[in-house]
């Protein structure tokens, strides 16, 4: 068991215990007050920061979402076997030269929000960078598009990449 778990087991198991103790009891040992303030603080600010934390990584997530739409297209004008060649970032196709695929910017910015610091595409795959502030540690999580199922009657599934950083830090 996570000792920090458990600390917070003990501190909220004595909370609810002086809570139905009578008042000589109570005024004996610790504040009850004082013991519920200290329960609130030990388990509801950590799990509020990770909350906000993980609200703000699917700001950058959704941010994305443009860029994903981008590399579907790419995907299905290419085909599925030619878009890891033609769906890239920094990738300008050029018609005069017979090249195909889609100009994917490498200034993604203007798509993501406050909390993306860079978005990148590579062989289809899209890998998305939040801030370094935040709460947010800069992770990382980087989309696969599964083209191996794709033809011109479906859509393209995506998966996370078990490489993505926001695994780590438990915000995807």
């Amino acid at each position: 068991m996570n000792r920090k778990i458990f600390t917070s087991a003990k501190v909220a198991f004595l909370a609810a215990f002086l809570s139905f103790c009578p008042p000589s009891v109570a005024e004996n040992s610790v504040d009850a007050s004082a013991v519920h303030s200290l329960v609130l603080g030990s388990i509801g600010f950590p799990a509020y920061a990770k909350y906000t934390a993980r609200a703000k990584f699917s700001e950058v997530v959704s941010g994305a979402a443009p860029v994903k739409q981008q590399v579907e297209l790419c995907v299905f004008d290419v085909g599925p076997k030619e878009a890891p060649i033609y769906c890239n970032s920094g990738k300008k196709a050029d018609d005069s030269l017979g090249q195909r695929g889609w100009n994917l910017s490498n200034d993604f910015l203007f798509l993501g929000n406050k909390y993306t610091a860079g978005i990148s595409v590579k062989a289809g795959v899209i890998t998305i960078t939040a801030v370094n502030s935040d709460g947010l540690e800069g992770a990382t999580i980087i989309l696969n598009p599964n083209l191996e199922q794709v033809d011109e009657n479906s859509v393209v599934n995506w998966s996370v990449d078990p490489d993505s950083t926001c695994i780590k830090y438990d915000l995807c």
